[in-house]
C-alpha cells in the first residue's frame, strides 16, 4: 500500500511497511506539475504482458516493483486491486504509478485539486 502525502509543490508517494521489500522502494517524490491525471486503475494486474525489472510478483496475489510495459517504465504496488489508482506522469522516470491507496477515490481528488 503507499500513503501520499503533499509537501509543498511535491507529491510524495511513501511505500508502507513490508511492501517496501517488495517494491524495493521507500518513496517516490513528483513534482506536482509532472502529474498528468489519475483515475481508478481498470487494469487487473494477475499479469502484466511486461518485464518485471525489480521486484514482486505473484500472479494474483501481489504485483510489486518496477516494470517495463511497451517501452515504459511503471511503477505497480498492488495487493488489492479494487482500492488501486493509476497515475499518469510526464517526464519522469516512471510514465505511470498503478498504486494500492487506503480511499482511492480521495487520492485523486488530492492529487487532480478536484
Amino acid at each position: 500500500m503507499v500513503r501520499i502525502e503533499r509537501i509543498d509543490n511535491d507529491f510524495v508517494f511513501e511505500v508502507v511497511g513490508f511492501h517496501k521489500i517488495l517494491t524495493f522502494v521507500n518513496k517516490l517524490i513528483i513534482p506536482a506539475h509532472h502529474i498528468v491525471s489519475a483515475y481508478p486503475n481498470e487494469q487487473r494486474l494477475d499479469f502484466l504482458p511486461g518485464l518485471r525489472l525489480l521486484g514482486t510478483g505473484f500472479p494474483g496475489l501481489i504485483s510489486a516493483g518496477t516494470y517495463w510495459i511497451d517501452g515504459d517504465t511503471i511503477f505497480c504496488d498492488v495487493v488489492n486491486y479494487e482500492n488501486s489508482i493509476a497515475i499518469e506522469l510526464r517526464d519522469e522516470h516512471y510514465s505511470m504509478l498503478i498504486v494500492e491507496v487506503e480511499e482511492p477515490l480521495e487520492a485523486i481528488r488530492f492529487l487532480t485539486g478536484r
